[in-house]
Formats: C-alpha cells, structure tokens, sequence
C-alpha cells in the first residue's frame, strides 16, 4: 500500500503547539533559497536570519546559539535528529515543498517539534512538468537537440511514438496525480491509476479507473507515472518485478522522488531493451553533479535536476503559504498539511480550539491531585463536540500531564509517543449524546493506582473552560489562573467556618468558595479560590481537622 502526498492528506489541519512566547518577535532561520514574497510575510512578525548552505555541524551550532523557534528548509538543508537535540527552543520545521524526506520526522516528534510541508502550491507546476517529461521521453527531445548542436541532422535515431490512443498508468492519485490525469486525457491518453487509498468514487470523477492491484494495472500500461512521497512503504515499489510486468517498450516518468523507482532495476530494464525509455526528474542521494552517473549518461533517459516545482509562480505560492503556516504554528493555531502530530479538519479547527485547551486545563489540574506513576488516562468526549476527531484533544491533556512530570519538553506533537515509553495507557472515546445542560463536555479520568485516582469533567461556556464536576461532585468553576485549596469532608455545619479560620490566622485572602456534596449532612468537596500560598504546615492543620478526609492545593495556570 502507498501514502499519495495529495491523496494521504489533502483536507487535513493541525491544532499545534500552545504559543510559548513571551511577546517578543520570534526567531526564524530560513536555510534554504525561499522568494522574496515569503521572507517579507515572515519578516513583518519575526526576526529573520537567511543562511543558505550550511554543513549539518554549521546548521547545529547556529540552532545552538540563535534561539530559532523555527527554521525554513527546501530540499537543500538536511534536518537530522543531532540538528533538531541542538536546540532547546525549536518548534517547528518546515518544508517549502511536498516531500519531508529530507527531515526526519520520527526525532522531530520526540523532539516535541512540529513539522510542516507545503503540499499544494506547486501541484500545477509539478503536472505540467509530468507532461512535459512525457513529451519528452516520447519524442527524444533532449537527445535531438543535443545532436542538432553538435553539428548533426539527423532523425531516424529520434523516431518517436504517439501519445494518442495509449495508456498512461498513474501510481498515486492525489492532488499531483489527478491533475496529470486531466492533462493526459486531453491529450487523448487512457489513463488507469493505483491508489489504494483513494475512493473509487473520486476515480470516477476523473474517469479514471482504479486497480486493486499495482501489478494488476502495469500489464496495460504503455506510460508509467509515480506521484507518491517516498517512504518505507513505497521505496523501491517499482522494482525489477513491476517494470518486467510492464509491456515491452513502455517509458516510465518519475517527478516524485528518487528511490521509488528502484534505479539499478531501471537501468537493467533499459539495457535490456525492456524498457524503451524513462525521464527522470528525482534522484537517490540528491544533488547529483556526477555526469557519468549511470542514469544521467544513459541515451535512453532524459534527466532534469529536481525541476518539478521550479516555477516562478510555484515558488511564490510556496513560499508565502510556508510562511504563513510558520506564523500561524508559532501563534498556536490551527495550520495545513501538518507531518506530525494529532490532525482535525480546517472547518473544525474554530469550534474544537476551546476545547484544546479545556482539556489541557483538565490534565494540568489531574497531574496535581495526586502522586505517584501514572498507569491510564481516559477521555471521554459528549455532544456536538464528539463528531470531531478527538485526537487533539486527548493528544493536549496527555501534553499537560507529561509536561508536569518529564524532563522533556511535552507537546501535542510528542505526547503519544512519550506517554507510550512511560507504559502510560491511554483510552479515548466519543459519544454524540450529552448531558441536557451541555452542549459538549469532555471527561477526564487519571488513574495512578487503585486507590489514587480522579475525574475531571468541563465545558465551555462562552467560549471560556470551565469545570463543572469533580469525582462526581458538581460545582461550576472557571479555569482561570489561581490557587485552589480543595477539600474532601463530611458535610456537617460549622466545617466551612474552622477552614476559613485557619486561612484567615495565616492571612491567607479567599477569593470564592464552591461547595459539591452528594446529599445533605453526607460527604462534600469544597473549591476555595486563594490569593495566597498554603504552607505545610498549614495545609496539615487543615488536613488534622476531624470531619476532612483529604485536602490538597492545586495550581489552575
């Protein structure tokens, strides 16, 4: 199975990273060549450094001392796991392109950073040069004109074949994908394609059919063109098997990237005679400036130096679209085409960002009631809320919790992942229904033992978190900054009478007091607001008092 850079991701946001900025213009290094319309998108918010071709230890040394929150990268700059532990204020990494092969994303998350590409602003550019490639390979263009400067008129070398009436089959049909369908049918090709995770109903939009099966389509295909973003899964998918099964003298076009097309098995199939001719846009260990390199130097194969995105127009789009989405990222919003990280749809990103930060809010609050290793964290989401992906939200309360209790920076990019090494389980689940009161409420459940354990349930109101139930207990509080002293007691008269004086004895202001009980004279838990710290020794005088059973301070931050 393949992941289609459009087909994988083409309708998909991320809420990110809660901003940690204290005001300030953050610092933004752009490695890469990046158009003049982009730096000044970064440049009217952030403090912007352009420094093009650094070595990996030149890029970790200026991370090390910049104090980046985010660095701009093409396809030039490498960002390896060594490049994202140099800095401690990174937050994202972002790809002025489709692919992220050259970052890697599996440090990037446990580094808590977040990675961004930009996968639609060259779709055009990069299927017009598709066609071009194909023209080319076709018709032996570059070859006939390299002959015709040498001083040779010659043109039964340069026969070629028509496009009209042939096949073209396309592997990956996302956003690059289908725009090259569109071309190709113009040009009165049939073209199939592959792409198990497209929809059949999407193929028959474009009419285009659809294989269960890569090898099922090649055996009709005269034309064979990639459109998937290199990963493990489709690495050397087009191998020696896959071109043998194509039809004697078919071509083969790659303006993906270099490695899906197995290189060796190419240049086999090419000398071979299996296959008539392949053009070639993308390489394995790229830049290549090696002119004998065994595909640049092959008379069957027209080559350009990864020229797929290489428009005036695409760069621009590229650009200003990476730099907006940087912005957005470092302010804490929702952005397109996130690589890592917890995903909600762009309509959804509005509606679901309150409940975010509820339910951080509810796993900051968690963390500090009790103490000990965590064994399970649980939220349930209730209402109209349900029906969005739940991932940012468990994903943010996990963040709260870790970030209390790791040495490690914690965010929504890493949280998973962290909470997975610590043998944290985590449950979520979703229900349309709702208390008749709420229109959406989130439940917070964090077990350390069999015994240490609470319940957190909030809401929003107002656009505002607030909790509306502690273990069971109903109270209604907002989460705004301030000191909570909470208490577990029987209800009986005279209780909230003693607390307050022993605050007041240590002149300790009170603020507002909520009370929860489940029935009369039976047990209650009390919120107090306070302006001021609990010592100890404070705290146990409340604890020693005959009818609490157990108090504790928390922070709400």
């Amino acid at each position: 199975m393949i992941k289609d850079s459009g087909s994988m991701a083409a309708a998909q946001d991320q809420l990110v990273l809660r901003s940690n900025s204290n005001g300030s213009r953050p610092r933004i290094l752009v490695a890469d060549t990046f158009a003049a319309e982009g730096l000044a998108i970064l440049e009217a918010r952030a403090q912007v450094d352009v420094r093009k071709g650094l070595s990996e230890a030149e890029l970790i040394q200026a991370l090390r001392d910049g104090g980046y929150r985010a660095i701009v990268v093409r396809s030039e700059t490498k960002v390896t796991d060594a490049v994202l532990a140099a800095s401690s204020t990174l937050q994202v990494v972002a790809r002025a392109g489709v692919g992220v092969d050259t970052i890697d994303v599996d440090a990037a998350t446990r580094h808590g950073v977040l990675v961004l590409n930009m996968p639609t602003g060259n779709t055009i550019t990069t299927a017009e040069h598709t066609i071009a490639m194909l023209f080319a390979v076709t018709r032996s263009i570059p070859q006939a004109n390299a002959s015709l400067r040498a001083g040779n008129w010659t043109r039964a070398a340069f026969l070629g074949v028509e496009l009209a009436g042939k096949t073209l089959g396309i592997v990956g049909l996302g956003r690059i994908g289908s725009e090259v369908a569109r071309r190709a049918q113009a040009l009165g090709l049939r073209v199939l394609a592959y792409d198990p995770y497209i929809s059949s109903e999407v193929g028959e939009r474009l009419h285009v059919p659809l294989y269960e099966s890569l090898h099922g389509m090649l055996p009709s295909c005269h034309f064979l063109t990639v459109h998937t973003p290199l990963t493990d899964e489709t690495r050397g998918m087009i191998d020696g098997s896959a071109l043998a099964a194509l039809p004697t003298g078919a071509r083969v076009i790659n303006c993906a990237r270099g490695g899906i097309i197995e290189e060796g098995a190419l240049l086999k199939a090419l000398d071979a005679g299996q296959i008539a001719g392949a053009a070639i846009d993308v390489f394995v260990g790229e830049p290549i400036r090696n002119p004998q390199h065994p595909l640049v130097s092959h008379p069957k194969v027209v080559t350009t130096p990864h020229l797929g995105s290489a428009t005036v127009e695409a760069e621009v789009k590229v650009a200003m679209g990476t730099a907006q989405d940087v912005l957005v990222a470092l302010d804490g919003g929702g952005v397109g085409a996130a690589v890592n990280g917890p995903l909600v749809s762009a309509e959804a990103a509005t509606s679901i960002a309150p409940f975010v930060t509820l339910a951080r809010r509810l796993g900051e609050l968690a963390v500090q009631w009790d103490s000990g290793p965590l064994r399970r964290l649980e939220l349930r989401v209730e209402g109209e809320i349900a029906a969005q992906n739940c991932a940012p939200l468990t994903a943010s309360a996990l963040a709260a919790v870790l970030d209390q209790i790791c040495d490690a920076r914690v965010n929504l990019v890493n949280a998973r992942l962290i909470a997975h090494e610590r043998g944290l389980h985590v449950d979520e689940s979703a229900n349309r229904d709702c208390e008749p009161e709420y229109r959406s409420a989130l439940t917070l459940h964090l077990q350390r033992d069999d015994r240490r354990m609470v319940t957190l349930q909030g809401t929003v109101t107002h656009g505002e978190p607030h909790i509306v139930a502690i273990n069971d207990y109903r109270v209604e509080l907002a989460l705004t900054p301030g000191i909570w002293l909470c208490t577990r007691h029987d209800d009986r008269p005279g209780l909230i009478g003693e607390i307050g004086s022993l605050l007041g004895s240590a002149n300790v202001n009170i603020g507002f007091m909520q009370l929860g009980r489940d029935h009369p004279r039976g047990m209650a838990l009390m919120v107090v607001g306070i302006d001021d710290p609990v010592s100890p020794e404070l705290l146990k005088g409340i604890e020693g008092l005959p009818a609490v059973h157990s108090a504790r301070v928390v922070t709400v931050r």
